[in-house]
């Protein structure tokens, strides 16, 4: 079973207070008059404010099935995003042993390649008479 709960603003109050004071100070003929117009809005202002306390409740509930939709998405969206950090397993290790492997021939094969190039370099110089590579300083500078 669910307590309910209301919200009474104390300014309604207050005046049907102030108004029971003069109605007692003045005790006129029209006082029974006044005191069923004050209950008929004291009673206006209660069915009025238990509205508006059912309408903020059922407002909290949907927020509440809102709020609770949007946490489940966020949950699933970065269950999905989540990026755990595992254990190399014995097939990632072998991938990372080949890399270096691929790695270290490909330096070899670099290595190589440059040796190569320079021995092409110097054999292309010595094929070259002397007075073409001097020209070939004057052409550079």
């Amino acid at each position: 079973m669910s307590d309910e709960y209301e919200l009474v603003p104390l300014n309604p109050i207050r005046r049907l207070e102030r108004k029971i004071e003069e109605l007692e100070k003045n005790g006129s003929h029209g006082l029974n008059d006044q005191i069923i117009e004050m209950i008929k809005t004291n009673q206006k202002i209660v069915d009025d404010l238990a509205k508006m306390n059912v309408d903020t409740v059922k407002s909290i509930t949907e927020l509440k099935g809102s709020i609770q939709t949007l946490v489940d998405k966020l949950s699933n969206f970065l269950e999905r995003i989540d990026v755990v950090e595992e254990e190399p397993t014995e097939e990632t290790n072998k991938l990372i042993e080949e890399n270096k492997k691929l790695l270290e021939s490909h330096q070899q094969l670099l290595e190589k390649i440059e040796k190569i190039e320079r021995k092409v370099n110097a054999l292309v110089l010595s094929r070259i008479p002397q007075k073409g590579l001097q020209q070939l300083g004057t052409i550079k500078r």
